[in-house]
């Protein structure tokens, strides 16, 4: 049997899939470890193991050898420490950050995404149900489109989209039942609740958050934990660029409803910490680098942005356009920049920077141009196509 997960979310002691198959949703649950990575003092260590033992929360705990920040060359031992399901993961790691003797690692992104990482699973992407494999690569460019049902709302009046709700209840409801290519306009709640029923949608996608909150608040079909609800009030993409949100879960991991509600730069991020758990590299739960003093010399020079030339006014000849594609983020992977990559002292192959003087160490590759040439590549996959 053959399907496509929709949404993922923790019960109590396991993970609970929504998966899509044919026009139903089926569930299945995952009695998953989630893993924290720690290291500190050896008898606060010990403490905590044995503290979780008697709470029937440890299962098992080893020492692993990871690379340590900031250059990613040495490895550390740190303990590797598995819990029984969700809930005891997030009681463990709110309490050993109050506690403070203990450092975590590798916190982000949340257990959740890291058993799909570590399952080999993905979001909008085909599997197999049975045996809860891929039958896609999530980075192909070419896939079968889930076959999720989607209804879009609208809440107006005379003037338009309702923007105070609950002041100014709406005149109109406006819904599109776009795997149906139906529209409907309504004047009544019921009519709109039972049409809703008819049509079963797995995906809820709102206009604005205005109508999104008002939905959420007059009945329970609009808050159910195994749906989507997409507020494009406050997100990325705009109503006609659904399929965008198909890719980035893809490539994420994280389903449609949350990766909604991501911006491009936590979904990077988010990629980003797969690829440091692909290549063992510890990633702190705080950020504890900083920048390095700049005069106001030297700041003028390395952080003034890009060169704009005002040309002037005339008329001329043989004038060429010139452009670079995704200029930044090839840079960044031509030059393999990284925090990993700046000023190493003991890099053997390394790209003098012009003004700034900063080494770019080439002898490993940075997480951020790693993952930024995955992301290029399959951009220029994509632009062939057209």
């Amino acid at each position: 049997m053959k399907g496509w997960i929709l949404r993922i979310y923790p019960l109590i002691d396991r993970y609970r899939l929504v998966i899509k198959t044919g026009d139903r949703l089926i569930y299945r649950d995952i009695e998953y470890k989630p893993k924290i990575y720690i290291d500190g003092e050896l008898e606060a260590v010990r403490l905590l193991i044995k503290g979780l033992d008697a709470s029937n929360y440890l299962i098992e705990y080893n020492i692993e050898k990871w690379f340590k920040p900031p250059w990613y060359r040495v490895e550390k031992k740190i303990w590797s420490i598995s819990l029984p399901g969700p809930k005891e993961y997030r009681e463990v790691i709110n309490w050993i950050k109050m506690d403070g003797r203990l450092r975590l690692w590798n916190t982000y992104p949340d257990d959740i995404s890291q058993m799909m990482y570590n399952m080999n699973l993905s979001t909008s992407t085909l599997i197999d149900i049975d045996n809860l494999r891929l039958l896609e690569d999530p980075w192909d460019i070419k896939y079968e489109e889930p076959r999720f049902r989607r209804v879009r709302l609208r809440i107006l009046d005379w003037y338009g989209d309702v923007i105070h709700p609950f002041k100014y209840p709406p005149k109109i409801i406006q819904a599109e039942y776009i795997d149906y290519g139906v529209k409907e306009v309504y004047r009544d709640l019921d009519n709109l609740i039972s049409d809703i029923h008819r049509y079963s949608p797995d995906i809820y996608e709102f206009y604005n958050t205005p109508a999104y909150i008002w939905f959420r608040s007059i009945d329970k079909m609009f808050r159910l934990k195994s749906r989507v609800y997409i507020d494009y009030g406050w997100n990325v993409l705009e109503p006609d660029e659904y399929h965008g949100y198909i890719e980035l879960s893809r490539l994420s991991r994280v389903d449609l409803h949350e990766v909604s509600r991501y911006s491009i730069g936590k979904i990077l991020t988010t990629i980003e910490a797969y690829n440091a758990l692909k290549l063992r590299r510890l990633i702190p739960d705080i950020r504890t680098d900083k920048e390095g003093f700049k005069t106001l010399d030297k700041l003028s020079k390395v952080d003034r942005g890009g060169y704009i030339h005002v040309p002037e006014p005339g008329l001329y000849w043989n004038v060429a356009q010139c452009d670079f594609t995704s200029l930044y983020p090839s840079i960044i992977v031509h030059y393999n920049i990284g925090n990993e990559t700046v000023n190493y002292y003991r890099c053997s192959r390394y790209i003098l920077s012009p003004e700034s003087r900063h080494r770019i160490c080439l002898d490993i590759p940075s997480t951020v141009a790693y993952t930024l040439e995955e992301i290029l590549n399959r951009r220029v996959k994509l632009k062939d196509l057209y």
